[in-house]
């Protein structure tokens, strides 16, 4: 699924600390997005996040630009996991792509942008008019039965 949200919250969901086949430690990390979605909030899970040090995936996530607040598009799946002989419905962050810092913050247009508006919307109005009236003259229409002949 494929939504444009904002990032409600990011709580660490399950940490373990493993150990690579040469004997050296890193923790392993996962932690629930909470997306919230118009009225619909989602629980995401991160998935398993590699790392040094307790909450190193914390800023894995920031750096993927996945924080409190921010604005994105978020590209997550819906499926099923099987644990010990059972199955648990999952909710997995495939991709998360932060919107564009340098927006307008505000949306309303200016006045001036209105009244340009308007008068190219006229302008484009007339344009046609008169591109439907020549071939209409050109044809020589009977004006009592609206057809060429």
């Amino acid at each position: 699924m494929r939504a444009i949200g904002k990032i409600g919250d990011v709580q660490l969901a399950f940490q373990k600390e493993k150990e690579n086949q040469d004997g050296s430690k890193y923790w392993g990390e996962r932690y629930t997005i909470f997306f919230e979605n118009g009225d619909d909030i989602h629980m995401i899970d991160s998935g398993w996040l590699h790392c040094q040090g307790k909450d190193g995936g914390r800023a894995i996530l920031e750096r993927r630009g996945i924080r409190v607040g921010a604005v994105g598009e978020a590209l997550f799946r819906y499926g099923f996991r099987d644990w010990q002989g059972k199955r648990f419905p999952e909710c997995e962050l495939n991709k998360f792509t932060p919107m564009q810092h340098g927006m307008p913050q505000s949306a309303e247009p200016t006045a001036a942008e209105v009244a340009a508006a308007m008068a190219e919307a006229e302008e484009a109005r007339e344009q046609h008019v008169n591109l439907t009236e020549l071939p209409a003259q050109e044809a020589n229409i009977n004006p009592e039965t609206g057809l060429p002949f």
